[in-house]
């Protein structure tokens, strides 16, 4: 699309021209899709594609033309995505507690005399004790089950911060279970 085109489409879109805006949507539709789809998780991306379009529709007033269209575009699907993780993190968070009967129940249970409930309220209090950043990485890679890569992006930490915390955290949570007599 030129450039003039495009200008032209976005004034008449700002005059509430429907048929302007679905002709921006048309073209612009591929780029936002492919930007949406490397940031976000693939379950998330019509949904966010659909954020950033009526976003932009509902803001379009606010565009004053200072970058190209598609940039200002890109920005909005940028920030939709952003807004997405920070949301899972963040519900994600509550479940990073001290909460593990799941995990724990599939841990072996050492021959200690223990009955379960207590091994589980034992293993439950020494996760509880570590420092957050542990113990949220930890609950994020051996309980969630999530790679280093959504790690990153849910912390909004670099990949080598989440493995060194993944390895602090386990050399913790292993001297605290030797400490309280479950770990060799």
């Amino acid at each position: 699309m030129a450039l003039s085109s495009e200008i032209q489409l976005v004034n008449e879109a700002q005059s509430g021209d429907l048929e302007a805006f679905d002709a921006l949507y048309k073209t612009h539709h591929p780029q936002i899709y492919h930007t949406v789809l490397s940031r976000a998780h693939p379950d998330d991306v019509d949904d966010l594609v659909q954020v950033t379009f009526l976003r932009a529709f509902e803001c379009l007033a606010l565009f004053r033309g200072e970058s190209a269209f598609s940039t200002w575009l890109t920005r909005i699907a940028m920030n939709a995505c952003h807004t997405q993780w920070r949301t899972r993190a963040q519900q994600q968070a509550r479940y990073v507690s001290v909460d593990v009967t799941e995990s724990a129940a599939d841990l072996e249970l050492p021959d200690m005399g223990l009955q379960r409930a207590e091994f589980e309220a034992l293993v439950r209090d020494v996760i509880a004790h570590l420092p957050e950043k542990y113990r949220r990485a930890i609950w994020l890679h051996y309980v969630l089950d999530h790679s280093y890569e959504d790690i990153t992006k849910i912390l909004k930490v670099p990949i080598g911060t989440v493995k060194t915390w993944l390895n602090r955290g386990r050399l913790e949570l292993k001297q605290r279970l030797k400490r309280v007599g479950i770990y060799g």
